[in-house]
């Protein structure tokens, strides 16, 4: 099957924290297979973004932290790297020292201790707080050759990543581009089987 050429529909080839990479179907690291990753920091030779759409299955933030009381939020693959690294995003501002504003009302990190406070109150639950293992990486050069291959779609969207069904967020995210996304939200995981 030949490469479609999606470079032309990209708004823009400029990376800003709180954008949102979204795999092309055929991408063949199989760490990023039809995932949507959201760019959490971008310094002058790389950006760290946090894979959105993975949950680990039966994994929860009681799992890794037993001390916290109660709490079956679940976990998410955030990416390859330092997978024993556990990451956030969350609604709570400046609730949370420290945290970092990315996009429509999400933050990332920020002082734990004030929110494993809020876990153990009950007040933190999924609906507001996303924990990952690991993170996904690149340097600079690396991310934008990999946009010029279309190995992703760019795009500005303002994902409500913490509430969204994850099973269908590479899907919906697509189609929110555009129609001229369509046909690849229709692709089959191995168009060989079609």
């Amino acid at each position: 099957m030949d490469s479609i050429d999606f470079r032309h529909l990209f708004k823009s080839n400029k990376i800003r924290v709180g954008d949102v990479l979204v795999a092309e179907p055929f991408l063949s690291d199989e760490n990023f297979y039809r995932s949507v990753v959201l760019i959490c920091d971008h310094t002058e030779d790389t950006f760290l973004g946090l894979i959105q759409n993975c949950k680990i299955d039966d994994c929860s933030l009681s799992h890794i932290i037993p001390n916290i009381r109660g709490s079956q939020i679940p976990v998410y693959t955030g990416g390859p790297v330092d997978g024993n690294l556990l990451q956030y995003l969350h609604r709570f501002g400046d609730e949370i020292e420290d945290s970092i504003a990315l996009s429509n009302g999400v933050y990332w990190g920020g002082n734990f201790d004030q929110l494993t406070n809020l876990i153990n109150q009950g007040i933190a639950t999924e609906e507001n707080v996303k924990f990952f293992l690991g993170y996904a990486g690149w340097g600079e050069d690396q991310l934008k050759d990999e946009l010029n291959k279309d190995c992703w779609v760019l795009t500005q969207t303002k994902l409500d990543v913490i509430c969204h069904n994850e099973h269908e967020l590479w899907k919906d995210v697509l189609l929110e581009q555009g129609e001229q996304y369509k046909v690849l939200t229709n692709t089959p995981a191995n168009p060989n089987l079609n």
